[in-house]
């Protein structure tokens, strides 16, 4: 159950909610200073009916602006006689006052903050205050910053005996709203862009390329790991268009991480009813997930495979990991034609670095350089790879300069930076919408280059090759 959040005010485009589909829409009146006079006004542009929810948040309630709690039960009471609509009332309010309002209009909400003491006890009296009533929906608003707490949600759920929406907050917030099936949710809201009220609301687009509506237990799931900048990751729009061209049942998901073993132990559990085509992986993760289930490479795809009896993450299986990082250096270096013998200046220490060296190691010209020293020769371990110290840059002239830093992203040219001289061609990782000022450089100097869009297209056509053949064995 999508349920769109309006919030009521003069400039909401409430004429452009006919483009949108949902099978709820809340009316979130706290957002005007006279809530009384702008339902009138939104009644031209909205049926106000059985499927509208009316809210009237004080703001001791977290709401915009303040109104009385016994003017609220008034305008309540209104909108049920006049438009059979269903109200929000906060349950601690509602116990305190018990307002007469009709139990099949009534949906009963609780917002739990990060301060409070014992989260995980407030939800279970919470739920076993309202199970003492029969109304509409409850709703609980809870922060969620561990997996672990994800786990958990089904089970609440099932012990509500009255239709539970759960909308999260905080870190994972976002993350079970797009689960909102498999955690047992009875809806989820989304808002206009702009016009969310909540900070982890979805919007109506990221609803659709998520395929909210159809994740559920059979819904094949596949993602990417990484820091909250997942869900801004070019991935979601390329591989959920399409990888659908072959199934809709499946969906590529973003998931943020700070503890990867909290987030593998989720993943685990819900391995057990929920099937996975693969993962990739990106920063910070690139190294800890592999050292962390003793894997000798750095793989970017945890992939998921078909036993005899069930579906299963191959957990500590070496030959189901995959590195793409390292095939999409091979096709850089095919199109723009590098020899072996050039000299190379490989310009980083993270986990592109090493994954560059896992494959180019053994050319003769190769050499290593970084803007911390420690952090290079760490990266470069043992291998017989010359070290460049960055103050040497400017009397050294490369074939082929590949930076794996972020330097360029915020508009910088990494040329300038290092101070480097320009080179025959170059690999450049950072990438944005627009060209970095690195690329530009090369573009002025008819420099043949790989930006971070183009070897982003080169690992993901691998990792859809991978993607789409474990998907077919699970089909």
């Amino acid at each position: 159950m999508n349920i769109l959040a309006i919030p009521a005010l003069d400039h909401f485009p409430y004429t452009e909610l006919k483009n949108y589909d949902y099978d709820l829409q809340e009316i979130r009146l706290d957002y005007s200073n006279e809530p009384e006079k702008i339902i009138e006004r939104i009644r031209n542009f909205l049926p106000l009916d059985p499927i509208t929810i009316v809210t009237l948040r004080d703001i001791s309630e977290g709401g915009i602006n303040s109104f009385p709690f016994r003017n609220k039960i008034r305008l309540y009471q209104d909108v049920i006689r006049r438009f059979n609509c269903m109200v929000d009332c906060e349950i601690r309010l509602f116990q305190k006052h018990r307002p007469d309002l009709p139990p099949q209009n009534l949906i009963l909400s609780r917002h739990i903050t990060p301060a409070e003491d014992n989260i995980e006890k407030t939800v279970l009296e919470t739920i076993e205050q309202a199970n003492r009533l029969q109304i509409r929906y409850l709703k609980i608003v809870l922060p969620l910053e561990r997996y672990k707490a994800l786990t958990k949600l089904r089970d609440w759920s099932d012990l509500s005996d009255n239709p539970l929406i759960i909308a999260g907050s905080g870190f994972l917030g976002k993350l079970s709203r797009i689960l909102w099936k498999l955690s047992g949710s009875a809806g989820v809201y989304t808002g206009l862009q702009e016009f969310q009220t909540a900070d982890e609301q979805l919007t109506p687009q990221e609803y659709t390329l998520f395929g909210c509506q159809y994740l559920d237990e059979k819904t094949i799931i596949g993602g990417l790991i990484g820091g909250q900048q997942v869900y801004d990751s070019i991935g979601m729009s390329y591989y959920n268009q399409r990888l659908r061209l072959i199934d809709s049942k499946i969906a590529y998901l973003p998931f943020p991480v700070k503890d990867p073993e909290d987030f593998l132990s989720w993943l685990k559990q819900l391995n057990r009813k929920t099937r996975f085509f693969g993962f990739s992986v990106t920063m910070p993760f690139k190294q800890a997930l592999p050292r962390m289930l003793e894997i000798r490479d750095r793989p970017v795809n945890l992939i998921s495979v078909l036993t005899d009896e069930e579906e299963q993450l191959p957990i500590g299986k070496e030959e189901f990991f995959f590195n793409t990082d390292r095939e999409a250096f091979r096709k850089a270096f095919s199109i723009l034609k590098v020899r072996e013998s050039d000299r190379i200046l490989l310009y980083g220490s993270g986990g592109s670095a090493r994954a560059f060296l896992d494959e180019f190691d053994h050319l003769p010209g190769l050499v290593i350089c970084g803007r911390n020293r420690e952090n290079t020769l760490k990266c470069r371990d043992n291998r017989k790879v010359e070290y460049l110290a960055p103050d040497k840059l400017k009397e050294d002239k490369f074939e082929l300069i590949v930076n794996t830093t972020p330097v360029g992203m915020t508009g910088e040219d990494f040329f300038a930076v290092t101070g480097a001289a320009l080179p025959e061609k170059m690999i450049d990782l950072p990438y944005r919408e627009k060209p970095t000022e690195t690329a530009i450089t090369c573009q002025d100097n008819d420099i043949p280059y790989i930006d971070g869009k183009k070897f982003w297209l080169l690992q993901a056509r691998s990792q859809e090759e991978v993607f789409s053949r474990n998907i077919r064995k699970l089909l």
